[in-house]
């Protein structure tokens, strides 16, 4: 046995994989490829593993996320205190292969800062702190006459949106919402499990376990951050001398087909960005910690830890994070990404790209594809649930072919 099958056993036996036998199968088919001196292709992963036979790589983003998720784990296993001071696995960025390196030579120091571990799926009550029960439904918005002199064709964050007439879709992130059933109808508890962000979700959850059909119900709810709201507003300021078509949907409702032709804007928390949040990550230096308020530098073994979360003395101050993202999409359109992990680093975010004099030179000269393509990180203090100020943490550039693989089309 190598010493790379030695290791992957031993992980496997560790349970850092979780239950999911498709992480297993994905990392001992790793193991066999690096042994026979092999490199697999996204649809050798999507057809020897996940059982894709009708792979589309445009389409089909399956390999890459589930190849994003184990560096994850991995990453996740050797930060604990269970890994042991032996080698690390890990994959490089762009290649599907293993490599097995000495523990001094890894990257990845968590700085002894502190990682907040939190299960991903949190029930809530009906009364949710900071947010609005509603959803939005609303139609195309036209904007008014073009503007030729509009003050942020030349910012990099805004120019591969403005520079066309393209038409936009704004995806707000909102949070899927189902009740506790008795007798067939919604009981008293609410319930936001962040596996299931949508009504398709929730029936694909009932179908693992029929016997959940008569303990929860679908009440077509979803709710809205209030700094959700408010950024949209930010973000429609700066669209509104444009000429073409808007489109607002939540999350919730959003489909894939809608990534391909028009440009994408996504506002909302960090947790509210459902199938939308495997793109920027793809290719980011950061990666999602134990909970979505928490990020971590990969580079740098940096934590961000956001406390506005627990916050509740009006007078005390913290810090929350917020976080933008553009690159081209993978027909000339573009996205970006408006998020923080709470509505304090949200709103800032939004604030940021409605200043003509601060986001005229963020994220300057990084582009991939030929389109502004990098990702920032902002420290945001707040008080009482309001931002005061706000540091940036870095901007790095994103490569596109890490999200889409051969890039855009050109």
């Amino acid at each position: 046995m190598t010493p790379i099958e030695t290791e992957v056993d031993r992980i496997i036996e560790a349970g850092a994989l979780g239950r999911s036998g498709t992480y297993v199968r994905l990392l001992r088919y790793l193991a066999e490829a690096t042994g026979q001196g092999r490199i697999p292709k996204e649809v050798d992963i999507a057809t020897d593993v996940l059982g894709r036979d009708d792979f589309d790589p445009v389409s089909d983003s399956s390999a890459r996320v589930y190849m994003h998720n184990l560096r994850q784990k991995l990453d996740a296993h050797y930060a604990s205190k269970d890994a042991g001071d032996g080698p690390t696995l890990s994959i490089p960025k762009g290649k599907y292969q293993l490599v097995l390196k000495p523990r001094e030579a890894a990257a990845g120091k968590s700085n002894g800062q502190r990682i907040l571990v939190s299960r991903w799926w949190v029930p809530l009550l009906a009364a949710v702190a900071g947010a609005m029960l509603t959803i939005i439904a609303t139609p195309s918005i036209r904007t008014g006459p073009a503007d030729a002199g509009h003050a942020f064709t030349q910012a990099p964050a805004w120019s591969g949106i403005l520079d066309d007439n393209r038409a936009i879709t704004i995806v707000v992130g909102d949070y899927f919402i189902f009740s506790e059933a008795h007798d067939g109808w919604p009981g008293e508890r609410l319930i936001r499990d962040f596996s299931i962000n949508s009504r398709e979700d929730f029936r694909a959850w009932l179908q693992q376990d029929p016997d959940r059909r008569d303990d929860y119900v679908d009440i077509r709810l979803s709710y809205l951050p209030t700094g959700t709201a408010a950024a949209l507003n930010e973000v429609l300021a700066v669209l509104r001398p444009t000429e073409r078509p808007i489109q607002v949907v939540p999350q919730s409702r959003f489909r894939p087909e809608q990534l391909r032709e028009n440009h994408v804007i996504y506002i909302g928390y960090l947790s509210g960005m459902g199938k939308l949040g495997q793109f920027p990550f793809l290719a980011s230096r950061l990666q999602i910690g134990g909970s979505y308020d928490v990020l971590i530098d990969t580079e740098t073994g940096t934590y961000y830890e956001s406390g506005a979360g627990p916050v509740t003395t009006a007078d005390v101050s913290y810090d929350d994070y917020g976080y933008l993202a553009t690159f081209p999409g993978p027909s000339g359109n573009q996205f970006l990404y408006v998020t923080g992990m709470r509505d304090e680093g949200l709103m800032k975010m939004a604030s940021t790209l409605s200043d003509a004099a601060i986001v005229d030179t963020l994220g300057n000269g990084f582009r991939s594809g030929g389109a502004p393509a990098f990702e920032a990180l902002f420290q945001v203090s707040g008080i009482d649930r309001t931002y005061v100020a706000a540091r940036e943490q870095f901007a790095a550039p994103l490569d596109v072919s890490e999200i889409w693989m051969d890039g855009p089309d050109p």
